[in-house]
């Protein structure tokens, strides 16, 4: 029983024994510090060595005590330190924006620039928070990386956030990103709604993105609103964008606006109406800007008007005070287009003089002979260069049709100008001056080969007039060189009258040479003096040198009437000088053998049949022959040789045939060749000749019977 009183006793004793330990050891808890106590008062008083003290004792804690010692570690200059507390916490907390922060703070401290910007750019893009966008774009902006800062804005204008300088630095970075066409859309929607409190540069920018695809009345807009900032921009550098892109039209809109009608801009809308096949429209603003002075610059007039092709315009302009007075450069290139036009030609000397006439003589002298001012042309005829002086006359004087003067005028530059001389005979020649044509070839013939006596030659023909044959006389006489006098004589005796020239060159101590002989062995021949053409030929023949032609002329000039002797001579020297004619060696034969030579008929007949040794006349002689030397024996090889050389019926085989004792076979051919030609007397006596000498001497007389 009183054990049983005492156990709630001494449970309650107990239960006060551990309640007074508890409440002493918590007294004890109570009053020592904690860790985040120690750092707070470490980090007060810039206790370095508990600061380290604590950073090795806690090197396991939990997210807040790394957190405090990592700012503790960032306040002491030792950003790296507190990285490595960082990273691990902050890879299971990647949530928490005070260890974001302090992360980013961090890695600012440690100059780790890029990472800080992946670790801002991941928490935005996972937050898409408008914080956490704002800080990237501050970051990113300070580090100058557009690239995230075109993340940052483009998320903060998603959400439509961004105000106006905002606004305009995305659309700014997206033209530089190549986003074009998002810049403008974006600069278009914000002018939309910001009307004036836009910038001048965005709204320039805007005008920039906009030239590929606004069209002039927009673009004029964008003008107005820039110009009611003071920013003007630059139309004429506008236009010629929009014609670099390709758009024309819209160019030529901006140039047409009254804004866009200043002189500055006047040639390219000319241009872009010409270029946009709006030829007629070109014409009519050149005309109205030549006629009224100021609208254009002179030089685009002027440019303009060329490319036109109406250099027209140009004196319009230049008559209405629209350009200077031409120089003479431009007067004479107008003249050169304008020269088929005389009205114009004077329009231009009006205005501009006639200086520019002593630029180009040859363009004076065409405008002179067009309106028939001789005297005007030949004067510039000789302002023309020294070298073309004579063509520049010559040309006027074809042109105004004065055959007379051109024909004087040729001639005495002739005589000025030996080396034209030959050109100037044919110029003659051409316009049937032959006598003036003649006479320069007189003076240029001096040799009887050249090329000017055979021209003159030519002209004069065959039979020249007593004239030419006196020059020709008198060029043999006056010649420097044997040679050359027989050339000339030679050339002479060729033309004037047979009997007359024949006279002369019997005269001539120079008649004696083998060309003059042989000139007068043919004028012998021609005129039939048969006494004249032997001495030529005796001459001829007097043992001196030959040649193949000589020969062969001689021969065809020689009479029939010529002395047999010297026939004969002149067949042996044709045969010597190798130019023997068929018949040439058997002469010589028979010649010898009607002398009595045998031994040289023999050399003849061999050196006939040495060519043609199937020629039966020269065997039959060399048979004749060796009967004479050596009797009928000797003979018959011969006439059987000449037998076989022919066939057919021929009295020449019949007498053969008879010749060798064949007297039967020279009868029957013979009464064959007597039955083919029945009018044919002789082949009567050669049949009787035959009979006698068959012994039939009554059958012969009975062929003459009637």
């Amino acid at each position: 029983m009183i054990a049983a009183r005492q156990a709630p006793i001494v449970a309650a004793l107990g239960v006060a024994a551990v309640g007074t330990g508890l409440i002493l050891l918590a007294g004890g808890w109570l009053l020592a510090p904690s860790t985040g106590e120690k750092l707070s008062a470490a980090m007060g008083t810039a206790d370095r060595s508990t600061l380290a003290q604590l950073a090795q004792e806690t090197a396991g804690g939990d997210a807040g005590t790394q957190a405090l010692i990592a700012r503790s570690l960032l306040a002491a200059g030792k950003p790296d330190q507190a990285l490595a507390r960082l990273a691990p916490v902050a890879a299971g907390h990647a949530d928490d924006p005070v260890l974001i922060a302090l992360m980013s703070q961090a890695l600012a401290a440690a100059g780790r620039q890029n990472e800080r910007l992946a670790l801002l750019h991941e928490a935005a893009a996972r937050t898409d928070g408008e914080a956490d966008l704002r800080r990237l774009r501050v970051v990113a902006l300070a580090a100058k990386d557009a690239r995230e800062e075109r993340f940052a804005l483009t998320g903060l204008a998603r959400m439509a956030r961004l105000e106006g300088a905002g606004i305009e630095r995305l659309a700014y970075l997206e033209e530089r990103n190549g986003a074009g066409r998002a810049a403008r859309m974006r600069l278009a929607a914000y002018r939309d709604t910001a009307g004036r409190t836009m910038s001048v540069d965005a709204m320039q920018r805007l005008l920039r993105l906009s030239l590929d695809s606004a069209d002039a009345r927009t673009l004029e807009g964008m003008f107005a609103a820039l110009a009611a900032h003071d920013a003007s921009p630059d139309r004429t550098g506008i236009i010629d964008e929009l014609i670099a892109r390709g758009r024309p039209r819209v160019a030529l809109a901006l140039a047409g606006e009254p804004a866009g009608t200043i002189p500055s801009l006047w040639r390219r809308r000319a241009e872009l109406l010409t270029g946009l096949g709006d030829e007629p429209g070109a014409r009519r603003l050149l005309a109205a800007a030549a006629s009224h002075p100021g609208i254009a610059p002179p030089v685009d007039i002027i440019a303009v008007a060329y490319r036109l092709g109406a250099p027209d315009m140009i004196l319009l302009a230049a008559e209405h005070g629209a350009i200077p007075r031409p120089d003479v450069t431009l007067a004479l290139d107008l003249a050169r287009r304008l020269a088929d036009r005389r009205a114009m030609i004077a329009r231009l000397d009006r205005v501009a003089g006639g200086d520019w006439r002593q630029r180009d003589p040859w363009l004076a002298m065409r405008l002179a002979v067009a309106t028939n001012d001789r005297a005007t042309a030949l004067r510039y005829a000789n302002m023309v260069a020294p070298d073309q002086r004579d063509a520049a006359r010559e040309n006027l004087l074809t042109r105004f049709g004065d055959m007379a003067g051109l024909r004087t005028y040729l001639v005495e530059r002739a005589h000025r100008d030996p080396v034209a001389r030959p050109v100037l005979v044919e110029r003659l020649l051409a316009m049937g001056a032959r006598s003036d044509a003649t006479e320069l070839l007189q003076t240029l013939a001096v040799h009887p080969d050249d090329m000017a006596t055979r021209r003159l030659l030519y002209l004069w023909g065959p039979r020249p007039g007593p004239a030419a044959l006196a020059w020709l006389r008198r060029r043999a006489g006056e010649a420097d060189t044997a040679g050359d006098r027989l050339r000339w004589l030679t050339l002479y005796a060729m033309r004037d009258t047979p009997k007359r020239a024949l006279r002369v060159l019997e005269d001539n101590a120079l008649g004696g040479d083998t060309s003059a002989l042989i000139a007068w062995l043919d004028l012998s021949a021609e005129v039939g003096d048969s006494g004249a053409n032997q001495r030529a030929v005796r001459r001829l023949l007097d043992g001196r040198a030959l040649s193949t032609m000589q020969l062969q002329r001689v021969t065809a000039s020689v009479l029939p009437a010529t002395d047999p002797v010297l026939r004969l001579a002149l067949v042996r020297r044709r045969v010597a000088g190798g130019a023997a004619l068929p018949s040439d060696r058997m002469d010589i034969a028979w010649a010898a053998w009607n002398a009595g030579d045998l031994p040289a008929a023999r050399r003849a007949v061999g050196d006939q049949l040495a060519v043609r040794s199937d020629d039966a006349t020269a065997l039959m002689l060399m048979a004749d022959i060796e009967v004479r030397q050596r009797g009928d024996r000797g003979g018959r090889p011969w006439l059987q040789r000449a037998l076989a050389v022919g066939d057919g019926d021929s009295r020449t085989r019949s007498t053969l045939l008879a010749r060798l004792g064949r007297t039967d076979d020279a009868l029957a051919m013979t009464r064959r060749l007597r039955a083919v030609a029945t009018s044919d007397r002789s082949l009567i006596t050669d049949e009787a000749r035959l009979l006698i000498a068959a012994g039939r001497p009554a059958a012969a007389r009975a062929l003459f019977l009637p």
